[in-house]
């Protein structure tokens, strides 16, 4: 693609006595006229790729720039040896290809964050535990993010505690495969309960190898006991970063006197169970039953219990208690409590430190992630492709299936794993619904620049010109005195518009509402209908600066 313009002036000579060219200097000298223009201009695939011998300019292996920065840079260039001649005042409105695959921003939530989020009333500690906790850290930390964005985000987060029942596999790992079980016969193998710890401790490591610190397991195994009993029993561990310790506390066994003084202290308060529980020894665990004992419940007796038993135990001290349950069953059952704030409950929640992929599409959340079934649903021998455009091929027809309920402009963020090289890779790819089919969004995309000449040189020109309607003077109030009552801005002497600052508080409501998400350093130029005593039309240059639009 190539323009050539020239200018071609035909000076009219008169002749006189004295010598004809002084006077045609001087009117060159007094006529220094600026040459301008306006045009829009799209880049061919010629002139990345060819040499500039054969026509071609960036002399690029691909068609496409490989970044904004480096459009930004080399294009004024170009515009200064395509017009030499145009100077101040001068636009392009140049369209490019840029190679712009989706990037992963890492970040960590500080203690700052924690506290700014607290303040606002977003969430009530230092940690985010649930996806509105997540959205509201977004908001506060990546306002301006635009849609398709990805965050590798790390934070805090309770600690859920993790049941797992120990397997035929895991007793084989540590030698005790021939019966699936652990022997706690007195003088057996497993009768210490550190060599039982330590034996969990390697199940745990071996089939959860990236367990985040405090993260809790609170693992059932098979033993065989005194009476010669197949029993299950319960260990609850927490993960140092090195070793998975037992979370434990002074072993306490509920007594007949014990559960007399919760007769008689809860008596009146939850009279059937608690004469259940005198009756038959233990507490009714059936949710559907009428002498039901929810955790609250027996929280509340075993604090009677632990303070009469040990009236002077000072903070911190752990009980782990005993008791019978009935749960269709008589069986044996354990609850850990701690003393915090004079009275006993069940441990604090623990936090943990976890990092997580977030895309943003409607909200922020984890992309869609490809399992093993959903490769063989879209035909592949293996859980992974390995090629790029037939994975979003079947990617894209396969989303239909999974949102058959999507709308015209949803976005699907998209997780799946790219064979290359005999290596997989995990490669993301989000997808827009056009109403009929899900489309991949390219890595290749075209941009729009507009470049404008400030005299010397070209520079970048994001300057979006915008001129105010009447549904945006009608937003801002229809009332007398609101400039949505005449459709302008009252600016005489004394009027509310009269000063700047409330005409540009004005445009900020406007285009924050019109075009949201705008990246920083966005220029406008709002053209505005204004009452001076006459009709005028003004004209208000902003940039976009901590999302505030600002004068420029």
């Amino acid at each position: 693609m190539k323009k050539l313009i020239y200018l071609i002036m035909v000076l009219g000579l008169v002749f006189t006595s004295c010598d004809p060219m002084d006077e045609i200097y001087a009117d060159l000298d007094a006529q220094e006229e600026i040459i301008t223009g306006d045009i829009e201009i799209t880049f061919s695939k010629e002139d990345y790729t060819k040499e500039i011998s054969e026509g071609g300019y960036f002399e690029f292996s691909f068609p496409n720039f490989g970044s904004i920065d480096q459009a930004k840079e080399l294009i004024p260039a170009y515009l200064t040896g395509e017009y030499p001649v145009w100077g101040d005042g001068s636009l392009v409105n140049v369209n490019f290809n840029i190679y712009d695959p989706i990037r992963v921003e890492d970040y960590t939530v500080t203690s700052s964050d924690y506290d700014e989020l607290i303040s606002l009333g977003d969430i009530s500690a230092a940690h985010l535990s649930s996806n509105y906790d997540i959205n509201d850290f977004f908001t506060y930390k990546f306002p301006q993010a635009d849609m398709g964005s990805y965050v590798s985000l790390t934070y805090n987060s309770l600690a859920e505690q993790i049941l797992y029942t120990l397997t035929d596999d895991d007793f084989d790992l540590v030698g005790n495969g021939k019966y699936d079980n652990f022997d706690i016969r007195t003088g057996k193998g497993e009768e210490d309960i550190e060599v039982r710890r330590t034996k969990i401790e390697t199940i745990l490591l071996n089939n959860f190898p990236d367990t985040p610190v405090n993260q809790q397991y609170l693992v059932s195994y098979a033993a065989f006991n005194n009476d010669y009993d197949n029993v299950v029993l319960e260990m609850l561990v927490e993960f140092d970063g090195t070793n998975y310790n037992m979370v434990t506390g002074t072993e306490y066994t509920l007594t007949d006197s014990d559960v007399a003084l919760i007769e008689t202290e809860l008596g009146a308060a939850y009279p059937g169970p608690t004469a259940n529980v005198v009756k038959y020894g233990s507490f009714d665990r059936r949710t559907s039953s009428d002498n039901y004992w929810s955790d609250e419940m027996l929280v509340e007796a075993f604090d009677i219990v632990l303070k009469n038993l040990n009236p002077g135990a000072p903070e911190g001290t752990k009980y782990s208690v005993n008791f019978v349950i009935y749960d269709g069953s008589t069986g044996d059952a354990s609850m850990l409590l701690q003393l915090d704030g004079g009275s006993y409950g069940k441990l604090p929640e623990t936090l943990i430190e976890e990092t997580v992929l977030f895309a943003l599409t409607d909200k922020w959340d984890v992309p869609f992630t490809l399992t093993d079934e959903h490769y063989t649903a879209m035909g592949q021998n293996y859980p992974n492709f390995s090629d790029e455009d037939l994975a979003w091929y079947r990617i894209a027809i396969f989303l239909e299936t999974q949102f058959p309920y999507a709308e015209a402009d949803d976005m699907i963020a998209v997780s799946y794993t790219l064979r290359e090289d005999g290596k997989n890779n995990t490669e993301y790819v989000n997808f827009v619904f056009d109403g009929t089919v899900f489309n991949a969004i390219p890595s290749v995309v075209e941009k729009t620049i507009k470049f404008g000449h400030d005299g010397t040189t070209w520079v970048p020109d994001n300057t979006i010109k915008y001129t105010l309607t009447s549904a945006d003077y009608d937003s801002l109030g229809t009332d007398y005195g609101f400039p949505g009552y005449y459709n302008n801005f009252d600016v005489r002497e004394g009027k509310a518009d009269v000063e700047e600052s409330v005409r540009l508080a004005y445009i900020n409501t406007i285009l924050m509402n019109n075009f949201p998400g705008m990246a920083e350093e966005q220029k406008f130029a709002v053209s505005y209908n204004v009452y001076s005593g006459a009709n005028e039309v003004w004209e208000m240059k902003v940039i976009l600066s901590d999302g505030v639009y600002i004068l420029q």
